[in-house]
């Protein structure tokens, strides 16, 4: 290699090398190693009733959603984006039920057909404008911002008028804990005396 090839090298790589130097690195979020579950960004919980109800209605086109059931897997929690898994029911029009499970990676399970409706309860039929982060919130400035590993979506069917609330419980469909309504925010416990707001 003569003096002039290596000097025409050296010019041809010193600009690829600052190049790299300078280039901007990637943030890693906090709490991500760069690979698992983690490392990919989670869907709120609308877009997972979205998806999930998509692909039910792909198959029962008028199928409706009656309640979103999470679980954290890792045990009861006070960060909310623990509550990773979903199971979703919707009624269909011929008196069957369609059941969906999910996580808030994105990744949803086969639909399963029951022969018989999800009942009382109420469609939820309304838009979600409130997360279950934001129910927690509530639910801690109302004094019971303790662990939970379940949370549930539900308008139970009772005593009018019947509101779209989150339960917050140890057990799954259990009745100690405490339902944080989502239009006005208030919190009442799941199996006591309800809110007249």
């Amino acid at each position: 290699m003569t003096a002039r090839s290596v000097l025409l090298r050296a010019l041809t790589v010193l600009p690829l090398a600052a190049a790299l130097a300078l280039a901007p690195v990637a943030a890693t979020p906090a709490g991500a190693a760069g690979h698992g579950p983690a490392a990919h960004r989670q869907l709120s919980l609308p877009q997972l009733i979205e998806r999930a109800t998509a692909k039910v209605r792909s198959m029962y086109p008028q199928a409706v959603l009656m309640v979103a059931e999470g679980d954290a897997p890792d045990g009861p929690t006070r960060d909310m984006a623990k509550v990773s898994h979903w199971r979703f029911v919707l009624n269909n029009s011929d008196n069957s039920s369609a059941e969906i499970s999910g996580n808030l990676d994105g990744t949803l399970g086969p639909v399963l057909r029951h022969g018989s409706r999800w009942v009382g309860v109420l469609a939820i039929d309304e838009p979600l404008t409130m997360t279950p982060a934001a129910a927690y919130e509530r639910l801690a400035a109302a004094g019971h911002g303790t662990a939970y590993r379940y949370v549930s979506l539900v308008k139970p069917l009772g005593t009018p008028p019947w509101r779209l609330q989150y339960h917050f419980s140890g057990h799954p469909g259990g009745c100690d804990g405490y339902a944080v309504f989502v239009a006005s925010g208030g919190v009442a416990p799941i199996c006591g005396p309800s809110l007249s707001a």
